[in-house]
């Protein structure tokens, strides 16, 4: 099941953190999990039917036929440190968020 993150922070599902405005694969038994459904019922996950469309974060691809820009201002710092260190993004000497933000989309858009 492809789930995409439509709330402006960051969602854990299944080990998988998944930013605003991207999406994640995850098991089919989380479809009648109650938090899950709830974050749906709340706007805050959606079911991805067409997966060629979602901006896919998993395993360390996304989707380039259709990137979104993330709106990393309204990321907690901490959901940033988390963000990067999954992917592999080096944050030394950044001590600010916005200097930790140049960072991660300068290490995306490599």
């Amino acid at each position: 099941m492809l789930l995409k993150n439509i709330s402006k922070r960051l969602i854990v599902v299944e080990d998988k953190k998944i930013i605003p405005g991207y999406s994640a694969e995850v098991s089919d038994t989380y479809a009648s999990h109650p938090i899950v459904i709830d974050m749906i019922a709340n706007k805050e996950l959606e079911k991805v039917e067409n997966c060629k469309a979602a901006s896919i974060v998993s395993e360390g691809t996304s989707n380039s036929q259709d990137p979104e820009v993330v709106d990393f201002k309204d990321v907690k710092v901490s959901e940033l440190e988390a963000y990067a260190s999954e992917h592999g993004i080096d944050l030394t000497g950044a001590k600010t968020k916005e200097e930790k933000i140049a960072l991660i989309k300068a290490n995306e858009s490599n």
